[in-house]
């Protein structure tokens, strides 16, 4: 995980035309370098730096969160001045990047290898898992950003008539920023005389989703870029032979472990030994959790503790519905695996607590500002900063705890694939039948970008921390889709 900005000055930009239908342009004031690398800061505690080019015109800043191999900072630069902003994992690619290596050195390569601009969003497209890019292409003078067909990592812009545009994973409060959508690649030629914003995209069509949540303006709420293959497109027509729902069960199984045992690359340097945690998982008790926990009990090493994540708010005892539902959870994951250090972390928050943090958890969620944004957005936030009391499962309120986890595991992803919004998709199914609730999946999918994904990354990384999101694996997306819906 790392934080990456940029920002293009410019008094002949050409704001005229909104990069993006429903995009915000204006004359505002663009933020000032340091005001960019503060926004990122927390998001990479290993590292901070800034790297100017193109006579000034075009400054890069990034901080970095080492976790796969030698440490390597960003910005990153080529010997052929070519220069990566890269905020991702690559979870796959084994033929740039295998197990612990450095991927952000891998990912500069493949794009060293593009010459024309097919070329850079080839290679691009090409890659497995959460990303986020900004690239400056010295050849062509050309700037480069985009996000992950899933939006799985934020990135926001800001354009300003007669000043520039700037980029950043986190945005400085008080800015009028909006999240990039990750239908593609986008580019700044700053070579012409009014640079502006160009997007090249792919793979754009409009779902038809029964529902749609208020969110960014039309047509994007309703836009998707993700590849066909994570789409089904066709109705899921077909009545499961005997035995096939057990045959679905296992092949799902089977693709949210690979996915697990890919995300479990890369944990940091904390040795496990010391008794510290290399990874935590957020836990409600709930299904897609407890499924989570499970699948990394069984492909972590049996002496590395796994950290178990659940908030409560209001005053003590804190005894919500979520807590009682994880304090059964671990009783039930102790029994399965009673050698394994478990640690259930209640992180218990009070009224004052949250607004203590109200102001900078609406800044992280921005341009997101709903009741419901800013609550769950609260509740990730404290959970994710991991100081609570341990509840083991013998004993209540046994101490006070820090998380030295820098990867959190969550299971986002599962209610919007496999129906867990009951009332909704209830409600949905009832009026249109399995044609209806198709639409709503494929709905929810496509929404995350601009629901979930972008705040979530940003609450989770302002602590130093990487969510990794097993059910969202493409593997596993896939292979949902290909299932029958009846």
């Amino acid at each position: 995980m790392c934080g990456i900005a940029a920002l293009i000055r410019c008094s002949s930009w050409d704001a005229s035309n909104p990069p993006w239908e429903g995009g915000q342009a204006g004359s505002a004031t663009l933020p000032s370098e340091e005001q960019l690398l503060d926004a990122i800061r927390r998001r990479g505690p290993d590292s901070q730096r800034q790297l100017v080019l193109h006579d000034g015109m075009v400054t890069l800043v990034a901080s970095t969160l080492c976790l796969r191999g030698p440490s390597t900072f960003q910005p990153l630069k080529s010997s052929t001045g070519n220069v990566l902003l890269y905020n991702g994992q690559l979870f796959g690619n084994e033929d740039l990047v295998s197990g612990p290596e450095n991927d952000t050195v891998a990912v500069l390569a493949l794009l060293e290898t593009a010459a024309s601009a097919a070329d850079v969003v080839d290679a691009v497209a090409s890659l497995r898992g959460p990303w986020s890019i900004v690239y400056w292409q010295q050849s062509t003078e050309r700037l480069w950003f985009g996000r992950d067909p899933l939006g799985r990592r934020s990135l926001q812009v800001m354009v300003s008539e007669g000043q520039g545009c700037a980029l950043s994973s986190s945005a400085p409060g008080g800015f009028l920023f909006e999240d990039v959508p990750p239908f593609g690649l986008n580019y700044i030629d700053v070579s012409t005389p009014s640079p502006s914003i160009v997007s090249v995209w792919r793979h754009l069509v409009e779902i038809s989703a029964p529902t749609v949540p208020g969110g960014p303006p039309s047509p994007l709420n309703r836009m998707c870029g993700l590849p066909p293959q994570l789409l089904c497109t066709e109705e899921r027509e077909g009545t499961p032979t005997p035995g096939s729902d057990s045959d679905y069960a296992d092949q799902l199984l089977h693709s949210l472990r690979d996915a697990v045992a890919r995300r479990l690359v890369g944990l940091g340097k904390i040795q496990p030994t010391s008794g510290g945690c290399r990874c935590a998982v957020l836990f409600s008790g709930g299904i897609d959790s407890m499924v989570v926990a499970r699948l990394i009990d069984q492909l972590l090493a049996d002496d590395e503790p796994i950290d178990l994540l659940n908030v409560s708010f209001g005053s003590p005892p804190f005894q919500s519905p979520d807590r009682t539902a994880a304090q059964e959870g671990v009783r039930e994951l102790c029994d399965l695996s009673p050698s394994r250090m478990w640690r259930l972390v209640g992180v218990n928050v009070t009224t004052e607590d949250i607004n203590s943090e109200r102001r900078r958890i609406e800044e992280l969620i921005s341009p997101a500002s709903t009741p419901m944004d800013t609550s769950i957005a609260t509740a990730l936030w404290f959970a994710v900063r991991g100081r609570g009391e341990l509840l083991q499962p013998q004993t209540n309120g046994s101490g006070t705890y820090q998380t030295t986890a820098r990867v959190v595991f969550s299971g986002l992803g599962a209610d919007e694939q496999l129906g867990g919004y009951k009332g909704r998709h209830r409600t949905v199914f009832a009026k249109g039948g399995y044609e209806a609730l198709q639409s709503e999946l494929e709905g929810d999918l496509a929404r995350l970008w601009w629901r979930n994904l972008g705040r979530d990354d940003r609450v989770v990384a302002d602590h130093g921390r990487e969510l990794r999101l097993p059910f969202l694996d493409e593997n596993v997306i896939s292979m949902i889709a290909s299932c029958p819906i009846r």
